[in-house]
């Protein structure tokens, strides 16, 4: 495993540009997670550098792990959307960090319109 390499922290908040975005809570590996009061984004601060995230995606699943964990994720990904669906009702979505589409291909099978993106 690489080790983690962070750019600096962000004074704004990269949805709405406010400076009122304290810390709102640390994960489990001591990242924090700041939360604008401005607009409510929550985004990771400070962020994983280009640098480690090209490392770490090089690293990345290969065909061979995709094609085991295709139906499992589908699977899971389904009984989550019936969760929510509880709730809601299938409308638009979008998918940060969406990987191999598992989560969007699930969605679109129950009638939900999703677009992802991934940096990969």
């Amino acid at each position: 495993m690489i080790p983690y390499e962070f750019d600096d922290r962000m004074e704004n908040c990269p949805g709405c540009g406010s400076a009122d975005r304290p810390d709102h809570l640390v994960d489990h590996r001591d990242i924090t997670i700041s939360r604008c009061r401005g607009c409510g984004f929550q985004f990771m601060n400070p962020q994983y550098s280009d640098h480690y995230l090209d490392e770490y995606y090089s690293q990345y699943l290969d065909q061979d792990d995709y094609e085991y964990w295709h139906e499992p994720l589908l699977t899971s990904h389904d009984f989550y959307l019936s969760l929510v669906e509880k709730h809601t009702t299938p409308g638009k979505m979008l998918d940060f960090g969406c990987g191999y589409g598992h989560l969007m291909e699930a969605a679109r099978k129950r009638d939900w319109s999703i677009h992802g993106y991934d940096v990969d």
